[in-house]
């Protein structure tokens, strides 16, 4: 990416106040998963907050509803954030709520934010550049022991709050950021919608907003990088004729180029939202031309249509 750098080198970088949070609150041995008997309890709790978030007021009850569940909620001038704040909850991750009326409603999230260096920054970078409304980012390690990966259970915070927020927000975009290393594709970054049936043209389009923040990067969708597609990330399975989903996995390079300069993290972030609102209105029909999830398939010999 060094193409980037006469052009980015005197910016300033911006500090990332809810990856300082995630830090702070990290447990790499933690469970991503919401206990079974508090599941329907913290969709309800994020379903509220959702609603409470779009009408710029949060009651104070919430508070206690969050404290019940193993949670505390901190409301500032303009979000609020859901922080862990028990042993049972310390891998369930930090989720934060911008308040008021936004032009689209598009949701960020880093699974895998100790795992994927750089994607924790560069969501909360992106969060903080352009009116989104929501963030989450993992407290947790991925792999550590069965039950913390949340992009993959059924269960998990990151599973149950996508869950809430498609269920309460009007035409809900929700944009996962994931990293990949040396040797899996020359592409920057690899564009794809799991088994959510994005539409391929919205996928292209996410692509050329992310090569344009980028300054023209390479940037390709599963069709061309069948190995990155997605297809058993249970949110893109669940998200399917439900909102739309983006899973965006980005190069090690790129993630570099990302974190030492904002600046693209704001133009992606401003290229998002505008892309959700041009949508809007567009029906949540699954592209048929897509595939559904395959299990147990070697994601690598796929050939997608």
């Amino acid at each position: 990416m060094w193409f980037l750098v006469p052009l980015l080198a005197s910016l300033p970088v911006r500090a990332a106040d809810t990856w300082d949070l995630a830090r702070s609150l990290r447990a790499d041995g933690a469970s991503a998963m919401v206990a079974a008997e508090s599941r329907d309890g913290y969709i309800d709790l994020v379903e509220n907050l959702a609603a409470a978030a779009t009408k710029g007021d949060v009651p104070a009850w919430l508070s206690k509803d969050a404290e019940g569940l193993g949670y505390v909620l901190v409301v500032k001038a303009d979000r609020m954030e859901l922080r862990p704040a028990s042993t049972a909850t310390r891998g369930n991750g930090v989720l934060v709520m911008r308040l008021g009326e936004l032009p689209a409603e598009v949701m960020i999230a880093a699974p895998h934010a100790f795992d994927d260096i750089r994607t924790g920054e560069i969501a909360s970078d992106i969060f903080e550049s352009a009116p989104i409304r929501g963030l989450f980012v993992a407290t947790n390690r991925r792999d550590m022991r069965p039950g913390t990966d949340g992009a993959h259970e059924d269960g998990s915070a990151l599973q149950l709050a996508t869950e809430a927020f498609a269920m309460s927000l009007p035409s809900p975009w929700f944009i996962q950021l994931h990293g990949y290393g040396p040797g899996t594709t020359q592409a920057g970054a690899v564009i794809s919608g799991g088994a959510s049936g994005t539409p391929r043209a919205m996928l292209e389009r996410a692509a050329d907003v992310l090569s344009t923040a980028l300054g023209g990067a390479d940037i390709r969708t599963s069709r061309d990088v069948p190995a990155l597609a997605a297809l058993t990330n249970v949110q893109g399975a669940w998200l399917r004729g439900k909102g739309r989903f983006i899973h965006v996995e980005l190069g090690f390079d790129v993630r570099e180029t990302m974190s030492r300069h904002p600046v693209t993290c704001r133009m992606l972030a401003t290229g998002l939202v505008a892309m959700a609102e041009a949508y809007r209105d567009v029906g949540l029909a699954p592209d048929p031309t897509l595939p559904t999830p395959i299990g147990g398939t070697d994601l690598a010999s796929v050939a997608l249509p």
